[in-house]
């Protein structure tokens, strides 16, 4: 008789166990888990090559996870915490603390694996609709450790807005934290991989809800790079995206006026009922004022994640359905800012942080005007390059001409063009008053010839003029000091 090994037999009482649970919940198919609350496992690596290599995780007979090594923090990730006493500010290991996440494109899987003497813990996203937590407190009595699979309640939106207002005035004395977000000094690849740098802003009340910062970061990296994935197989250049800072704020710096309304969700709140909570709109204004009064970092995107009902007033009515909302909603702008509801613990959150990232459009302008990466000198494109260039640049292969407007948003050039522009030729030696004088704006005539037919509203490149003694950065029109910006982030992106 043929004697099992020690690792089969462990196995098919594993196997025995979870089909003991299925006879009170329906199992998964290979690919989805059908809705169950409580579902238990018991989680198990079948395969581990090599240390931060690729694992094979048996959740149970009906899930097994191809797991790779996922990366989402940088290297140097920067914790803030501020109060209205004091700020502090450190720098923590990203690598060491993404060491355990792993993904799974397939089940869209965002989980930290950590192999422990007692078998494996595994936290996070284990399918699109599902979440998985250890009962730590228990185990079975052959010493593997019980699982948790639930299904994430989804936010019920009746859909997302975008646009919010303009920052308000009234700023309270805010505690900042004194620190420079450092940037490695390291050649990028050529036209390989655009690193979209984002910044997560959180309230102590959300934070509370976490033992410890670290419990806080290792939740926000398991979403974010859930919220990532879609981007895992762009080319041409590579998308990544990369958390860069972690900031806790006081309630009060991102929260003001507090609401009551009937609320329109019916699905969450039932009918005619008072619910409370904050202008979106306002949240995500005062979330801008506190990053612009005390943040000295680098992001492209800024998100702020919340625990708090959100609400926008539309024709009236007190619309809590919304669950986010973004600024206009541009990568290297200022016009990068989100704001979504994530009820901590519960991931309920990660189809909000995708779908709002999903609105922050990578302009051109970031990437490819330049025909080749530069490495001898330490000029931004912009700063050697006119309007009309600028343009051609943009549109390449038709006649265009920049044309200025009352309403065009600062660092922004309106690049236009019609049937009729083969008449006129643009010159450079036109000056901004011959262009001023020659403008007709109540018909939008530029010398008798209409540029109305097609215009594109282009953001400007960093370094390009915007007025007397300015130029734009992150299209912000000021005095920029270039000294300071090239010493603490350098040249990092330049692509063909």
């Amino acid at each position: 008789m043929l004697m099992m090994s020690d690792n089969l037999a462990k196995y098919r009482r594993l196997s025995r166990r979870s089909a003991a649970v299925m006879i009170h919940c329906t199992i998964l198919s290979l690919l989805t888990i059908q809705p169950c609350s409580g579902f238990i496992v018991y989680p198990k690596l079948l395969e581990s090559r090599m240390e931060g290599g690729p694992l094979t995780l048996h959740v149970h007979p009906g899930l097994i996870l191809n797991l790779e090594k996922s990366s989402i923090f940088a290297n140097n990730l920067h914790f803030v915490s501020s109060s209205n006493e004091n700020s502090d500010h450190i720098v923590v290991n990203g690598q060491h603390l993404e060491r355990n996440l792993y993904h799974d494109a397939t089940h869209m899987s965002s989980v930290i694996v950590e192999q422990v003497p007692r078998g494996v813990e595994v936290r996070g996203i284990v399918t699109y609709r599902h979440r998985i937590y250890p009962l730590v407190e228990s185990r079975s009595t052959e010493g593997d450790i019980p699982h948790v699979i639930e299904e994430i309640e989804e936010a019920q939106e009746s859909g997302h807005d975008e646009g919010g207002g303009h920052g308000t005035d009234d700023l309270q004395d805010l505690h900042c934290a004194s620190f420079e977000m450092e940037h490695d000094n390291v050649k990028p690849q050529l036209h390989e991989e655009f690193i979209v740098e984002v910044c997560i802003v959180v309230s102590k009340n959300y934070s509370a809800s976490f033992n410890s910062d670290d419990d806080l970061v290792n939740y926000v990296g398991a979403m974010f790079n859930w919220a990532a994935m879609p981007y895992f197989d762009m080319q041409c250049p590579r998308i990544r995206f990369q958390i860069n800072n972690i900031t806790k704020v006081e309630d009060d710096f991102l929260f003001r006026n507090e609401s009551c309304g009937i609320s329109t969700d019916i699905h969450k709140f039932g009918y005619n009922a008072s619910v409370c909570g904050y202008n979106a709109e306002e949240t995500i204004n005062n979330t801008v004022d506190y990053i612009k009064a005390c943040f000295d970092g680098n992001c492209d995107i800024v998100y702020h994640l919340t625990s708090k009902e959100i609400f926008l007033i539309r024709n009236g009515s007190f619309q809590t359905e919304v669950a986010g909302l973004t600024t206009l909603a541009g990568v290297c702008s200022v016009e990068r800012f989100a704001v979504g509801e994530d009820l901590p613990h519960t991931y309920n959150g990660r189809v909000t942080v995708a779908h709002e990232i999903g609105h922050f459009v990578l302009p051109k302008s970031c990437i490819n005007v330049s025909t080749s990466a530069n490495y001898t000198n330490d000029f931004l494109p912009g700063e050697n390059i006119t309007e009309e260039q600028f343009c051609k640049s943009m549109h390449p292969g038709i006649q265009v001409i920049p044309r200025h407007k009352k309403d065009t948003k600062e660092c922004h050039v309106n690049c236009c063009w019609n049937g009729t522009s083969e008449e006129y030729v643009y010159s450079e030696e036109n000056s901004e008053e011959e262009y001023s004088d020659a403008m007709d704006e109540s018909t939008a005539v530029y010398h008798n010839i209409a540029y109305d037919d097609y215009c594109s509203l282009d953001g400007m490149l960093d370094g390009m003029a915007c007025g007397e003694n300015k130029t734009c950065y992150r299209s912000e029109c000021s005095n920029h000091n270039w000294t300071e910006i090239r010493l603490k982030y350098h040249t990092l992106r330049t692509f063909p």
